[in-house]
This record gives C-alpha cells, sequence and structure tokens, in this order.
C-alpha cells in the first residue's frame, strides 16, 4: 500500500512508520507506485485547533488509493475536499493533476493554507471555508470529485454532512468516501444517506483487505434519482405507417432546441424498460406542448387524426409531460376539481351527530383524587421512617398487646403507665437486655412505637374516609374503585403483619435460647417493609397519573411535554421499548435493594464491616465466613446457601452492597442511555432525577456503615431508599400513555364550545 507499510504477518495496517519531526511538528508521507515516481507530502499537523488538525488513516487509505489508480482520473478534473483538516487528500489530488478546493471549518483554514505553501500547491489547490448544511459557497466550481475522509466521528453533524452531500449531488460528481468505524452511532450516518444514496465498496483496491481489518472502509457513492421519461430522438415514420387525414406540412411543426421537427415525425419517450412511440402530428395543436403520454398499444387506423389519438389512449394514466427544448419535464399537478356525481346530489343528507354530552363521557377522576392519594403516600412514606427509627431505637417491643381501637390512647396516669410497664417485664427483651431499665426511660420507647402505630391508624383513615366518599359520589371509576378497595385491604393486612412480626420478639423461647438476641424475625421484618412499599408505589403511581391526566385532559396540558401524536410515534421505536423495559428491571432491582436492608436492619448487620468498599481489607470476606455451617440447621447441610443468605449478618451485609452497587451503576447507565435526543424530554428529566437521587442514596449508605449506623443517618438512609423508589416510579410513568377516559375527554373539549362545562 504505497508507503503506509503493512505487517506480513498480523496482516494489519501499520500508520506510524511516516517521518515525523516533533521539533517542527511536521510529517512527511510518501506514496508510491511500481511503475511511476512516488507522490511525497509534506504536512504541518497541529493538534490545537482540533482533531482534525492531526493525520489520520482513512486520509492516507484514500490518498493511497487515487495514486494507486490511473494518471487520468484526475488529469484536468476539478476536485473537491469536505473536512479537509490538513488537506492530505487534496494536496495528493493537485499533486496527481486536479485543480482543487479543500475546505472545512475556519480555524483549520490557517494550518491547510500552510499545508499547501509547503508543497507549492498555491496554483492548483484553493483552501475555502464550508461549513456543512450551509449553502456551497459561489467561488467553489461544480467539482468532477468529491473526496471525504473521516468524516463521520460527530453525530450532531451527520444531518449537516448529509445536506452538504445532497447540495453537491445535484451536480453528479463522483464520491470517495473513506472512514473508520468507531461506534454504533456511525450506522446512523449511513442510514440518513441511504434515504437519497446508493453506496458500494470500492473493490479495486489491492489493499482494501489490510485495512478492512482496521475497521477502515471506502466506498464509492451514487444519487437515488428518480428516472425520468426523456426525449430519445425523432425518426421519420417507418415504413408502411398510414397516412391520415389532413396535409402535415400545413401543420406547425416543432422546434425542440435548434433542431426543427417535421410533422412526419415521431417522438420517442423512454421510459426504461417501456419505450413509448407517439407520432407527433397525431397531437392536437393545443396539446403539442403538453402531452398526455399512456402504455404503449397498437394503433387505430381511422380516418381523423384527432380520433385516432383519442381511440388510441388507454385507461391507464402514466404520466403528464411537457415538451421544452427538447427535455421532458413534469408538470405541475392540478388538483382535480370535486364535483359530486348525480347519486351524491339526489342522496339525503346525513347530518353530523353532536359531540357527546358530559355525562356520557367515561369517568375521569379530578385532580382532587391525585392530591388525596398523594397526602396518603406521604403518611406512608412518615410510617416508613418512622418504623425504621422504632427500629433503631429497639423500641418496637416495648408494647407487648395490640388494640386497634383502645391502643391509640397512652396511658394517662401513673396507675396505667406501672401497668405497661408490668407487662414489658416479662418480655425477653427486659431479661435479657433493659432488665435495667427505668419507668421514665421504658415511656420514650414507649411513645416511640405508639407513634408508629398510631401514624398507621391514622393514615387507614385518611385513606378510607375519602374513598368511600369518591367511590359513593361516583368521582372513581369502577376500575380504579376497585383497585383503590384493593389497597384499603393492603392497609388491614398490613396492621395484622405489624402485630405478627412484633409477636415473634415476645417469643418466651427465647429467654430459653442461649446466646438468643430479642429481636424481630427479619423474615416478618422484611415482610412487612415489604408490603409497605407497595402500599406507598400503588397510591403514589395512581396520583401521579391521576393529575397527569386530569391536566391532560381538562386543563390543556401537553402529554409528558409534547403533543399525545408525537409521543405515541416516539414511544413505539424500538429504542423507547428497551428503555421502558430496562427501567422496569432496574425499578424492580431498587425494591429487592431496599428489601435486603431490612435483613440488615434485622440482623444488625450493619455493625460489621464498617468499612466501604472492602470488607476487612478484602473485596469480600472469606468463604467459610459467608457460607457459615453454623446456620445450617439440617443435618445433611442442604441448607446452607439459603440459610446463610438470609441468616448470616455478614453474608446478609455483602449481598446488600452486592445489590446497591449494581443497582447504582444500573441507573447510571441508563441515564447514560436516555441522553440520546430521539428520547422525549420528561423522560430524559425523570432519569436524570433518578440518577441524581441513586447518588444521594449511596452517600448515605456508605456514611451510615463508616460511622457505625447512627440513627440520623440510617433514618435517612431508610427514607432514601423510597424517595428512590419513587423516583423510578416517575421514570416509569413518562412511558404511559393517557388512558381512556383521559383522551375521550380530551377529544371532547376539542369539539364541544368554548364555553361548555364538564361534569362536576
Amino acid at each position: 500500500m504505497g508507503d503506509i507499510p503493512r505487517d506480513p504477518q498480523a496482516g494489519e495496517l501499520v500508520l506510524g512508520q511516516s517521518e515525523y519531526s516533533g521539533h517542527e511538528k511536521t510529517m512527511r508521507l510518501t506514496f508510491t507506485k511500481s511503475s511511476e515516481d512516488p507522490v511525497i507530502v509534506t504536512l504541518s499537523v497541529d493538534a490545537s485547533p482540533g482533531c482534525g488538525g492531526i493525520v489520520w488513516p482513512a486520509g492516507q487509505i484514500l490518498s493511497n488509493y487515487l495514486v494507486q489508480r490511473d494518471p487520468s482520473f484526475l488529469q484536468d478534473k476539478t476536485v473537491l475536499e469536505l473536512g479537509s483538516g490538513t488537506g492530505l487528500v487534496g494536496i495528493v489530488a493537485a499533486i496527481l493533476g486536479a485543480k482543487v478546493w479543500v475546505t472545512d471549518q475556519a480555524p483549520l483554514l490557517d494550518i491547510m493554507r500552510q499545508n499547501v505553501l509547503r508543497n507549492n500547491l498555491t496554483s492548483s489547490c484553493t483552501v475555502t471555508e464550508l461549513n456543512w448544511g450551509e449553502p456551497i459557497p459561489a467561488d467553489i466550481p461544480v467539482p468532477d470529485v468529491v473526496l471525504a475522509a473521516d468524516c463521520v466521528y460527530f453525530e450532531p453533524a451527520f444531518p449537516l454532512l448529509v445536506q452538504t452531500l445532497c447540495d453537491i449531488y445535484d451536480k453528479k460528481p463522483e464520491v470517495l468516501f473513506c472512514y473508520k468505524k468507531r461506534r454504533k452511532a456511525d450506522k446512523r450516518f449511513f442510514a440518513m444517506l441511504k434515504k437519497k444514496f446508493t453506496w458500494e465498496q470500492v473493490m479495486d483496491d489491492p489493499d482494501r483487505e489490510i485495512y478492512n481489518r482496521d475497521s477502515i472502509t471506502l466506498v464509492r457513492g451514487r444519487h437515488r434519482r428518480r428516472q425520468r421519461p426523456q426525449v430519445t430522438g425523432s425518426r421519420e415514420e417507418p415504413p408502411g405507417k398510414r397516412q391520415h387525414g389532413g396535409d402535415r406540412d400545413s401543420q406547425p411543426p416543432l422546434v425542440i432546441g435548434q433542431r426543427r421537427v417535421p410533422n412526419s415525425a415521431w417522438l420517442q419517450l423512454d421510459f426504461g424498460s417501456r419505450p413509448f412511440e407517439c407520432p407527433f402530428m397525431l397531437l392536437p395543436q393545443s396539446l403539442r406542448a403538453a402531452a398526455f403520454l399512456r402504455c404503449p398499444r397498437r394503433p387505430v387506423c381511422c380516418s381523423n387524426p384527432a380520433k385516432r389519438f383519442f381511440s388510441n389512449r388507454p385507461s391507464t394514466l402514466l404520466s403528464r409531460t411537457s415538451f421544452r427544448a427538447g427535455f421532458a419535464t413534469k408538470a405541475p399537478k392540478k388538483p382535480l376539481a370535486n364535483k359530486p356525481s348525480l347519486a351524491q346530489k339526489t342522496a339525503p343528507k346525513t347530518e353530523v351527530p353532536p359531540p357527546p354530552k358530559a355525562d356520557e363521557l367515561p369517568i375521569l377522576p379530578p385532580k382532587s383524587v391525585g392530591i388525596w392519594l398523594m397526602i396518603s403516600s406521604s403518611l406512608v412514606l412518615t410510617i416508613i421512617v418512622v418504623g425504621g427509627v422504632t427500629r433503631l431505637t429497639e423500641s418496637g417491643l416495648s408494647i407487648t398487646e395490640w388494640n386497634p381501637i383502645t391502643g391509640m390512647i397512652p396511658p394517662l396516669s401513673a396507675e396505667e403507665w406501672d401497668i405497661e410497664f408490668t407487662k414489658y417485664k416479662a418480655t425477653p427483651e427486659f431479661h435479657l437486655l433493659n432488665h435495667s431499665i427505668t419507668v421514665e426511660e421504658f415511656k420514650r420507647i414507649f411513645y416511640m412505637e405508639w407513634a408508629h402505630r398510631a401514624l398507621g391508624r391514622i393514615a387507614g383513615l385518611v385513606f378510607v374516609g375519602p374513598l368511600a366518599y369518591f367511590a359513593f359520589r361516583r368521582k372513581i371509576s369502577h376500575s380504579l374503585a376497585v383497585k383503590l378497595s384493593g389497597i384499603a385491604a393492603l392497609f388491614a393486612a398490613q396492621g395484622l403483619l405489624g402485630w405478627y412480626m412484633v409477636k415473634s420478639g415476645l417469643d418466651q423461647s427465647l429467654m430459653e435460647t442461649p446466646g438468643a438476641v430479642p429481636r424481630v424475625s427479619q423474615y416478618r421484618l422484611a415482610a412487612h417493609l415489604g408490603l409497605a412499599l407497595v402500599l406507598y408505589a400503588g397510591m403514589f403511581s395512581t396520583a401521579m397519573s391521576t393529575i397527569k391526566e386530569f391536566k391532560f385532559a381538562q386543563e390543556g396540558a401537553l402529554w409528558q411535554g409534547q403533543k399525545l401524536k408525537v409521543f405515541a410515534q416516539a414511544l413505539a421505536s424500538p429504542g423507547m421499548k428497551r428503555l421502558h423495559l430496562q427501567t422496569r428491571v432496574l425499578a424492580a432491582l431498587v425494591f429487592l435493594t431496599a428489601l435486603s436492608g431490612a435483613f440488615v436492619a434485622g440482623l444488625d448487620a450493619g455493625l460489621l464491616y464498617n468499612e466501604f468498599p472492602l470488607m476487612g481489607g478484602r473485596i469480600a470476606p472469606p468463604a467459610d465466613e459467608l457460607f457459615n455451617r453454623d446456620y445450617c440447621k439440617s443435618p445433611d447441610g442442604s441448607d446452607l446457601w439459603w440459610r446463610n443468605i438470609l441468616e448470616n449478618p455478614t453474608t446478609v451485609q455483602f449481598d446488600h452492597r452486592v445489590l446497591a452497587i449494581t443497582t447504582y451503576f444500573g441507573i447510571g447507565w441508563l441515564w447514560l442511555r436516555s441522553r440520546k435526543p430521539t428520547i422525549p424530554v420528561a423522560t430524559r428529566r425523570a432519569i436524570t432525577a433518578a440518577f441524581g437521587m441513586a447518588n444521594i442514596q449511596a452517600l448515605l449508605g456508605i456514611t451510615t456503615l463508616w460511622y457505625l449506623v447512627p440513627i440520623p443517618l440510617a433514618a435517612s438512609h431508610q427514607a432514601g431508599s423510597v424517595l428512590l423508589l419513587s423516583a423510578m416510579i416517575h421514570a416509569l410513568l413518562t412511558f404511559k400513555k393517557p388512558g381512556a377516559a383521559a383522551q375521550a375527554w380530551k377529544h371532547w373539549k376539542s369539539k364541544v364550545p368554548s364555553g361548555a362545562t364538564a361534569r362536576k
């Protein structure tokens, strides 16, 4: 490949053996052809104006290909190089005898002028500024050949480069395009180019297989042009054609350019594979300048030329053509008059039905429903945080009974406090941990547990009361009422599950178990937290959907910041479908990570290995510590894995770390994927907010571990998990279309008069 050597063993290009002077910042390149003198180019290279100031492999390959071609290929040709950079390819073309215009943006013009002057080509090589996407400067003539090397690397410039190629291609030059495949995004450029061009790989380059291995490709482009019918010539009427009616010479001849077409001539119109011959004398005077050309058909002999012409017209119209100066050009289409037929005139007129009344539309929940659900979800979030503080202060076992109604009132007198304290003295927690606790200290932990339970009851009333009102007043649809009733049932189940969890810490068998710690079961704690997260997610997502749909249908707001049709088209794209699936998977991973945190809290695993990112100076603890056989209860050890994963504090903390790190990097990767301009703005913003919350949550988790689980940091970390789940739910909602009721109301609002009122 000229003087660009190859490694005979690896078969790869070795692009670094050119002579380079670091002191002068110059490069000397030599391109040789066996039968001719070498082409030597000296270039100044400078990366300060940008990456265009460097010599890239694709430019060397394209230059070498020009040298290897026939000498007459560029001799006396006008050549235009796009994105010249240092001007290497254009300078080589100028040395080979072409008149060259090297173009690029303004910062690179100086280095191109230096290189043109350094190679003594000022008479045959002109430096001109050309910004892609802008009109071609008037001082650039019509090129015979267009050259481009390493122009595909900046994705926002793809449509601009395509536009420039389209402007140049109106002149039908030959285009040689050399590029290196660097990213998957490069395929988008050729997908855009494919709409207007076809291209083929250059096959006559002997070094093609070598540089193809280095992901470099040299292609030749061609424009996709629709074939137009052209007048290919005129000839005398063939012998045997019968002459019909009138004196041909009495009709004025047709003048095409500077040629006079006799009346006896036949016009041959070329439609590619379907040529069509038409005797010119048969065209009426009014149709000589504009003829209706139809499928070829055997002429019908008759004495009347006009009759022969019109009887020779099949029913299928090909095109309408006007003849000007020997060229067949399309005439502008004229809209046909939309005249009603007789059947349409006599048919009975049908009245357009009026738009439906508001009472006939499906039920659209008002904004107040969304606000109520948002308040309920905020209460659930508060309960989760207070529950975490209750666990951190070891207050969860201070109330030994569950009274859903009477339990709302705490002890008010000293006698009542003595009764409650006496009940607490019978618990394993008092005997094993708090045997020296006083009544005043007991009151503090009692009030913490009582506040947690009272908030749960208040949240239930706040949810059930308005639900009954909205359902009775038919403010919510039947399906939404069923869904919210299910959430109300989960509220009751959550209270029962909470008491079931507390009972596990009051079991008297704990006092008989050696080394037992009086605390609730980590399994029941995780179930209690998981159900709370499900309640919160159901309320929060329904609230957000209700508010958005109401604003879209009643307040004229856009859907996710776009028109619904545009959003639906974006949502149907494969990229959005993949992004939606990835967001759902990561939302589930956030939920799973939060559940693993419940196991960490239940086993006090956060008090082990208070360092990050290592655990005891290692990436992971020893295997015998992660899977300790002391936790097995089966004689054959078949429960070794799952019991250590769920009951071994070391393994539980390690699992929580792995899940948290995976979640963080997964959301970061999702954020990078959402930066594409094809993703709707609302989705990009929601994923950005989720990634920001993931950073905060990661920082809270690490600091909680470093500082031995202080209560403020630990409670903030638990609240952060719920907020991160909220951010992921919000991101998922940006992939959702409005419901049928919202779309129906939106359509109704666009049809009814502006003064009409909707259903209250």
